[in-house]
């Protein structure tokens, strides 16, 4: 399996940046948190407001997704097989006629998307996916064996450079809605995003990155007041400003973007991590970066964020 120490991207001065750089390690990170994250995703199968998998209805869009869902999964299978196994026969220069979802104990088939149990414990599961149209199904099938939120990221044939969100399988936001975001282009998507003018500006060349290059990866953190994976936005109670430093988490995004580019895609993922924020500033010169950092944010990013009185918790403790 795919593991990556517990990063620490905390800078100063703050910026909002796409600060993109190469992947050296794995594409995908699986660990022994696995069970609680399937739990999760499965309670969203059926949402009516938060689904599993949910696809822009725009014309033509369903079997782009499953064209590129189905490139993607090999490309990851080829990385980690010990997650994701092709079918024995399937020619390694073509898509796998089944796709083993190993974790979820379900295999694909791509002819039609049809979804089959691997073990009796996964029939049940199988038997509701199989509800679902094509497009859906396979995409909450490879979502359902990976602990990573997915965004599938497309050209939709008009002149505008900027990549749009073509489906998504996020159960884990960081304070947003995944479905307002849907079929929007990659500038509109950072629209909300305070002082994110540069970021929204490097769009159309960040669509072409994402498309051509890479894989490369991100991290975006924040600070959190419990280690809830999922934080939708309204929800959690205020956190008290004088509250014990020992009391926050610090939440980290570990985005990858996968290339498709015979497909005009680009696959999104986001593994979310917690981790007790005393534990990874766990030194002084973590915790004078730390504090650095928040000094250097501005109102409307801190408020963007939600992070007023974890920041006076910290600063107060450490600053």
């Amino acid at each position: 399996m795919g593991h990556q120490p517990f990063p620490f991207p905390v800078t100063a001065p703050f910026r909002v940046a796409p600060d993109l750089v190469r992947l050296e390690g794995p594409l995908l990170v699986a660990d022994e948190h696995y069970p609680h994250a399937a739990r999760l995703k499965l309670a969203h199968l059926d949402h009516p407001a938060r689904p599993l998998a949910a696809c822009w209805d725009a014309e033509g869009i369903a079997p782009r997704v499953v064209s590129a869902i189905w490139q993607a999964a090999t490309r990851l299978a080829e990385a980690h097989p010990d997650l994701l196994a092709r079918s024995p026969d399937a020619a390694s220069a073509e898509p796998a006629e089944e796709l083993r979802i190993l974790r979820a104990g379900l295999a694909l088939r791509r002819a039609d998307q049809a979804v089959r149990a691997l073990c009796a414990q996964a029939e049940p599961l199988a038997q509701r996916l199989a509800g679902f149209d094509p497009a859906r199904r396979c995409l909450a099938a490879l979502s359902l064996g990976l602990q990573e939120d997915l965004v599938l990221m497309g050209r939709d044939g008009v002149a505008d450079d900027d990549l749009r969100a073509l489906a998504l399988s996020v159960v884990f936001p960081s304070g947003w809605d995944p479905l307002t975001r849907l079929g929007l282009p990659l500038r509109a998507i950072h629209g909300p995003v305070a002082d994110g003018e540069r970021l929204r500006q490097a769009s159309s060349a960040l669509s072409q990155a994402m498309l051509a290059k890479g894989p490369f990866l991100r991290f975006i953190w924040t600070l959190a007041p419990d280690d809830r994976l999922a934080r939708w936005p309204g929800e959690g109670e205020p956190l008290d400003p004088a509250g014990p430093v020992a009391g926050l988490w610090l939440r980290c995004e570990r985005q990858v973007t996968l290339p498709l580019p015979a497909f005009e895609a680009s696959l999104f993922l986001i593994r979310v991590m917690n981790v007790p924020l005393a534990t990874m500033a766990h030194d002084a010169a973590r915790r004078a970066l730390l504090v650095a950092s928040l000094r250097s944010m501005s109102d409307a990013v801190v408020a963007y964020k939600g992070i007023g009185a974890a920041r006076e918790r910290v600063l107060a403790a450490w600053g």
